[in-house]
């Protein structure tokens, strides 16, 4: 058995940019500033890290104590209507028969996502996919993506009641930030070419392996 850390966004699905669109909303909200994320870039970004690089490009400043987790409590209000009226989300090819092959196959799959658990749900309810997972990291346990890796293989060796070695675990995710996060614990990675982020970037990170989808695994 293979135990499979899974990224969401450019890996399983594409939110059509609605992470942004509620990011946003919470901007205006909280501060009357608009376009807050014109020209933040979230490729492998964990939320919170997002959320700061907002508040520099928007309001010239680092957050202050408290106003991450404020910002992220209202985006988690915006957030289920910018995905339910996002006209650019969707399910990558080869997702759905992948997660489907990989469980037949007797593999474990988890989640590996920049996203804060509340933000993980609402997009994989949207897009179906969330009965497929037994458990995972976030973005709010840790806004750095090595951690957060570490905490979802530790998570999933809670859930089996065992120890799981590096060797049994491979991350899967479309940016050169998945793979470093994979290299950082010692764990193999799958570099998903879905368009996110160049693929001679991906190259260059050197993943142990590059696919175009989840059904190349």
């Amino acid at each position: 058995m293979i135990v499979y850390l899974i990224d969401i966004d450019g890996t399983l699905l594409l939110s059509g940019g609605a992470g942004f669109v509620a990011l946003e909303r919470t901007f205006v909200e909280l501060y009357a500033v608009e376009g807050a994320m014109r020209t933040v870039r979230p490729a492998g970004k964990t939320d919170p890290l997002i959320v700061v690089e907002g508040f520099r490009a928007a309001l010239g400043r680092d957050p202050r104590p408290g106003e991450v987790d404020r910002v992220l409590e209202r985006y988690l209000v915006h957030l289920p209507t910018a995905v339910s009226e996002s006209s650019g989300f969707r399910v990558l090819a080869g997702v759905r028969s992948g997660l489907d092959g990989l469980r037949a196959q007797g593999h474990l799959l988890a989640l590996a996502t920049g996203n804060i658990r509340d933000a993980a749900r609402i997009k994989l309810e949207r897009a179906g996919l969330a009965g497929h997972f037994v458990c995972g990291g976030y973005g709010d346990d840790s806004a750095d993506r090595a951690i957060l890796v570490r905490l979802a293989a530790r998570r999933v060796a809670d859930h089996l009641r065992r120890e799981v070695s590096a060797d049994e675990v491979v991350v899967v995710g479309d940016t050169p930030r998945d793979v470093r996060a994979a290299k950082d614990n010692g764990f193999a990675c799958i570099a998903v070419a879905s368009g996110t982020v160049d693929r001679a970037a991906l190259e260059a990170s050197a993943p142990d392996r590059i696919v175009r989808g989840l059904d190349e695994i």
